[in-house]
């Protein structure tokens, strides 16, 4: 995955060979629970803009507040860890 504050002008240039990208959305990798970054919604734009077909992967604090927002920006993929119960309840509700 790409971190979080890793400069996405370093990986352009080797989007066009690649089928998605995995973003990163946390700060700290590791370790599950760690608070979800709000910067990730800028980077999906920026990815978007210049490579509109690639699809996004995004991984890090997930949950039922941000998964909408996520797709709405431009991710196609979300990886939910520690947060899936909630996410699964929420999704599933009748």
């Amino acid at each position: 995955g790409v971190e979080l504050d890793k400069p996405l002008e370093d990986i352009f240039p080797f989007l066009d060979y690649v089928d998605f990208i995995h973003l990163m959305s946390i700060e700290e990798i590791g370790e599950q629970g760690h608070p979800f970054d709000e910067r990730i919604f800028d980077r999906i734009k920026q990815v978007k803009e210049k490579f509109p077909e690639l699809k996004i992967s995004v991984d890090g604090g997930i949950n039922v507040e941000n998964y909408q927002r996520l797709q709405a920006t431009g991710a196609d993929r979300l990886v939910v860890g520690s947060n899936f119960r909630e996410l699964w309840n929420s999704l599933t509700k009748k």
